[in-house]
């Protein structure tokens, strides 16, 4: 155990106070023993006189986080729950302070404050005197779930509404600031390792998550306009694995709240990167949002980040340079009309969609953002994965000025299905919406302006599905029109491989094009899937598009340079033989994902039923329909980031679900007789029980890196 000086404690008459929360506060790092009543004491004393000081955090991991019975005491929260909580700094009123940390010589974080173990998060219950995991016998995560005039088969009904709170665990917040005031927090690793906690029920009447306090970072308070903070620095902060927010900010002013943000990571946490919900005036410099919602809970939105209008002033005056919003469940940025209120930019950007296969509430796949809002403006950002959704500009001046304000921008973009290693786009999502899936599908998007920008497709997407708003007498007013201006479109055959798509390489109604090239080897689509008469490459400047049917005149200007290129051939047989020898690059993977599965032992898995899990001293609860004592068989084989599942000719349908050591379930995945291959991209490091519809038999395994 490592041996710590007793701490002194400072002058607090001193102009600026210089403290070290282990010399001055007491706290102990590496020694694997709580330091969080040394950041207490930090937050009260820099509380107590207004901040005017600098905190050092020196070297090493400190390990904070506390519950206790549920209490009312001051400092505590959550005082009628399963458990009560501390937060570990609660700064208020904190005017000229700094609190950093120190650096390794690679530029890494070498201070790291860090969750403890074994901390209740979610939705626990007692048995016996016994703390239990909430285990419901149906879909309780959800208070709209099914209701009991047609109950599911099990008979279970939904969950009360609200849900009681006296289940509800919650781990508390790293740094809770309010009415701060030009405070810089630096060189800091947050971890709030949910890899490691208990994990209870579903706790939300939202989604599929617990969404309750478990955050890097929280500025502000709803209801509260003298909590707002201004002149916030944060640099080369790693924030993550917290089970809710990297960080929030839930209260801003109308006028700018100076927020900035450089070399900052908020990746890999529960819900969201980062959640702006008020107030207009951030910078958000070479930071990084990625992989958020893709672990243990995967609780909405699922985003790197969340721009919406929930209190106070609306969000407007942002700017994102340099940032990457990469392989985060349901998108890389959402937001929503509401949000809004003046121009946010992103620029130089880089926006990656996420698995395919990962189980989404919103849409069939992850998506690469969703710009929804107003005043949104994209500038040189590049786009892997498909753009969903839009916004409908409201104007209604009949005017061709389509750089309204309020009307989205992509300046300079490119939009891709794939990069270097992986295609971001699957042949087979579910919706009707999404049977061909498109590189833009923005079915509400009047006002939008595409200009400059590049469009690359290949074996498995097409360029767009857009409307703009409807025409009721003659050509619409181009602000209400979708515009692509200096585009440029190149399909390396989207079609070639595989069968012909029922949809065309461009679909939707009120288009606009200026001086767009398009240019693919195989032969251009129309709408029905019929090919175009020949035409391969060619330019076109039209007006309205109705329908999209390129072949009817109205409003069209169809024509321009039309020339026969050499590759693929002038038959569909050509095509298909010039690109079976070019195959799809491969669907995107989490790359950080572990891809070596290694079974406990050869076989092992002859068990009647998941047995209880002694995990933090404390028992997981039995589940009630555990699986029977007899199995069939059944062959388990390990490839790359899959199980292989061949399940007999006499196994119809079933569902396959994989627990994680604390028994809770993790992913459900339908299989049938024959051939499965079972994705395990987005698992964490640790052991796991796969069973397939409480007829096979238990299968332990462990994933490693």
């Amino acid at each position: 155990m490592a041996q710590c000086p007793i701490p002194f404690y400072p002058d607090n008459d001193v102009a600026h106070a210089f403290t070290n929360i282990v010399d001055n506060f007491g706290a102990c790092p590496d020694d694997g023993e709580s330091d969080h009543a040394a950041f207490l004491a930090a937050a009260r004393f820099y509380n107590n006189r207004f901040g005017r000081g600098t905190l050092k955090i020196p070297a090493g991991v400190y390990i904070v986080g506390r519950q206790g019975p549920p209490t009312s005491a001051p400092g505590w929260a959550n005082p009628n729950g399963f458990v009560s909580h501390q937060n570990v700094m609660s700064l208020f009123d904190c005017d000229d302070l700094t609190i950093h940390g120190v650096l390794n010589p690679d530029g890494t974080t070498a201070s790291i404050i860090r969750f403890e173990d074994c901390l209740s998060y979610g939705r626990f219950t007692t048995v016996g005197g016994t703390p239990m995991v909430y285990e419901p016998d149906c879909d309780e995560t959800m208070c709209c779930a099914p209701s009991c005039a047609n109950p599911p088969p099990s008979g279970c009904c939904p969950p009360p509404n609200p849900l009681p709170v006296n289940q509800s665990a919650a781990v508390g917040i790293m740094f809770r600031l309010r009415g701060c005031d030009r405070l810089t927090i630096r060189d800091l690793e947050l971890d709030g390792n949910v890899r490691s906690q208990l994990l209870g029920g579903g706790y939300s009447c939202a989604d599929d998550g617990i969404q309750l306090a478990y955050d890097g970072i929280v500025l502000g308070n709803q209801d509260d306009a003298g909590s707002v903070n201004q002149s916030l620095r944060l640099s080369n902060l790693n924030i993550h694995h917290f089970g809710r927010d990297g960080m929030i900010i839930l209260r801003g002013p109308e006028a700018s709240m100076d927020l900035s943000a450089t070399d900052c990571h908020f990746d890999y946490n529960e819900r969201t990167g980062v959640a702006w919900t008020g107030g207009r005036g951030v910078n958000f410099e070479n930071c990084s949002f990625n992989f958020n919602s893709t672990g243990r809970i995967r609780s909405a939105m699922g985003a790197g980040l969340v721009i919406e209008h929930e209190f106070g002033s609306q969000c407007g005056d942002g700017r994102f340079m340099r940032c990457n919003f990469q392989h985060n469940r349901v998108t890389g940025m959402a937001t929503n009309t509401k949000a809004i209120g003046s121009d946010v930019a992103f620029d130089e950007c880089v926006f990656k969609s996420a698995l395919a296969t990962f189980p989404n509430l919103f849409s069939p796949t992850s998506t690469a953002v969703w710009p929804s809002g107003p005043y949104l403006r994209f500038n040189s950002c590049n786009f892997y994965g498909p753009i969903d959704r839009g916004y409908h500009n409201p104007q209604t001046a009949q005017t061709c000025n389509s750089s309204d304000a309020r009307s989205t921008q992509f300046n300079f973009c490119s939009f891709n299905e794939a990069d270097e290693t992986w295609s971001y786009f699957n042949w087979t999502p579910v919706g009707s919406n999404y049977t061909v899936p498109s590189l833009v599908h923005m079915n509400a998007a009047s006002g939008t302006t595409f200009y400059g920008c590049h469009f690359e497709a290949g074996c498995r997407s097409r360029f767009f599905q857009v409307a703009g708003r409807p025409n009721k007498e003659g050509c619409p007013a181009c602000s209400n029109n979708i515009v692509f201006s200096g585009c440029r479109f190149l399909s390396h055959g989207s079609w070639g491989a595989a069968t012909a798509p029922p949809l065309s390489m461009f679909t939707g109604t009120n288009v606009t094009f200026n001086d767009a090239a398009v240019s693919w080897p195989n032969r251009v689509r129309t709408e029905g899937g019929g090919l175009l008469s020949g035409i391969w490459n060619y330019r076109m400047n039209t007006g309205w598009l109705e329908g999209f049917d390129i072949l009817v005149t109205g409003c069209t200007n169809w024509g321009g340079d039309t020339s026969v290129v050499e590759l693929g051939g002038s038959s569909d047989a050509a095509a298909i033989q010039f690109y079976t020898t070019r195959p799809c690059l491969p669907l995107f993977e989490n790359p950080d994902t572990p891809r070596e599965v290694i079974p406990c032992v050869q076989n092992e898995g002859n068990v009647p039923s998941i047995s209880p899990v002694a995990i933090c001293n404390r028992q997981k609860q039995n589940h009630t329909n555990g699986p029977p004592e007899v199995g069939v068989e059944a062959s388990i084989v390990v490839s790359d980031g899959y199980l292989m599942v061949e399940l007999p000719g006499t196994f119809t349908r079933g569902a396959a679900r994989m627990y994680d050591s604390m028994g809770k379930v993790v992913m459900e995945y339908q299989v049938n007789s024959g051939h499965n291959a079972i994705p395990i991209h987005s698992l964490a490091e640790g052991a796991y029980v796969l069973q397939v519809n409480g007829i096979i038999e238990p299968h332990r395994f462990v994933v490693s890196r």
